[in-house]
């Protein structure tokens, strides 16, 4: 997990999420509060190439935001993670 200020007080987040559960919500806590807003994410998941995965971020605020799970093909055996980016200012 970490952050980089880039410029005109932009900051970009990132973390990993090591494990979860087909159909689950987690919540996590970006390594720093955003001053204002986030204004978008990227998501990309990790591990079995023939599983298929859906992320949906909700809740999201300064401080948190909620990452459904879904699993919509192939397998849900195998070790995942999910890497996240969080944008914002």
């Amino acid at each position: 997990n970490g952050y980089m200020q880039l410029p005109n007080n932009y900051f970009l987040q990132w973390g990993v999420i090591g494990s979860f559960a087909n159909n689950s919500r987690t919540t996590i806590t970006y390594p720093i509060k955003f001053p204002n807003k986030v204004i978008g994410f990227f998501t990309q998941f990790r591990g079995d190439p023939d599983a298929l995965w859906n992320f949906v971020i909700d809740n999201a605020n300064e401080t948190t935001f909620d990452l459904i799970t879904k699993n919509i093909g192939g397998s849900t055996t195998l070790a995942r993670v999910c890497h996240w980016f969080a944008l914002g200012y």
